[in-house]
Parts: C-alpha cells; sequence; structure tokens
C-alpha cells in the first residue's frame, strides 16, 4: 500500500514513526510536520482523497486540509523542513515510478486473459446470435 510505504520512507529519513499512536496524538512541531509532509505527499503524488488520507493517519479530513493549506508556510519558517521533504518527495516519487510500470510477465498474463474473455465473449455472443436469428426476423417482420 502506498500510505504503509511512505510511512517508511518518512520514518527512515526523518526517525518518526507514523504508525505510533503516541506521535499521532501528540502536537509536538516536528510531529505535526511529518504529518503534513505525509498528508501533501499524498495528494500531490496520488490520486488518494482527504478521507482516505485521513483515515491512514486516524485523522479527520479536516485535519489533512489543516496540513495541506499550512505546510507551505512550515516550509518558509524552517529550511531544514523544506530539505527533508524534498528529499523524502523523490525517493517517493522513485517508488511510485518503479511501482508503476508493469514487467513484461505481467502485461503477458494481463493479454492472455484479456484473450481468453475475448474469446469468450465471441463464442457466447455467435451462438446467442444463431439461437435468435428466427426471433430476430419476426421482430423486424413485426415492426
Amino acid at each position: 500500500m502506498i500510505q504503509k510505504e511512505l510511512k517508511k520512507i518518512i520514518k527512515h529519513e526523518t526517525g518518526i514513526d507514523l504508525d505510533d499512536e503516541d506521535i499521532l496524538k501528540s502536537q509536538r512541531r516536528e510531529y505535526v510536520e511529518c504529518r503534513g509532509m505525509y498528508c501533501v505527499l499524498l495528494r500531490e503524488m496520488t490520486n488518494l482523497t482527504l478521507i482516505s488520507i485521513g483515515k491512514s493517519l486516524n485523522k479527520d479530513h479536516t485535519t489533512v486540509l489543516y496540513s495541506l493549506e499550512n505546510f507551505k508556510y512550515w516550509t518558509v519558517a524552517d529550511p531544514h523542513l523544506e530539505k527533508t521533504y524534498i528529499q523524502i518527495k523523490i525517493v517517493f516519487k522513485k517508488y511510485l515510478q518503479l511501482k508503476g510500470s508493469p514487467n513484461l510477465d505481467e502485461l503477458i498474463d494481463n493479454y492472455l486473459k484479456l484473450k481468453r474473455e475475448y474469446k469468450k465473449l465471441y463464442d457466447f455472443y455467435h451462438k446467442s446470435r444463431a439461437k435468435n436469428k428466427p426471433e430476430i426476423k419476426n421482430f423486424v417482420k413485426f415492426l
């Protein structure tokens, strides 16, 4: 899951574990900033909703909104936070790129599945059409 991977990246870069309940409840500045960074990255780089981002932190969607609106001001006030944010963003972006590119085996498997489904639909269509031809002719005469 994308959220878990981002939490791992943030923990590796900052040492702050966003799965720790005490940290999630704390209002200490560095914890709030890490949660804000997490929200901003997920919102910018994924298509997750505010509600799903909030649920991954056991927070409300309004908390996520607050983070999104204020994170830019926090980075202006704290250059170290901005540097950390950029580092985490680069690592997370690489993760998303690697995750998003399917390997050749997956593509071949998907192609073969689609081909089998197409064959089933094709056969079903022609069997149904052959069965219902007299009804179709009668229907056309009725019109």
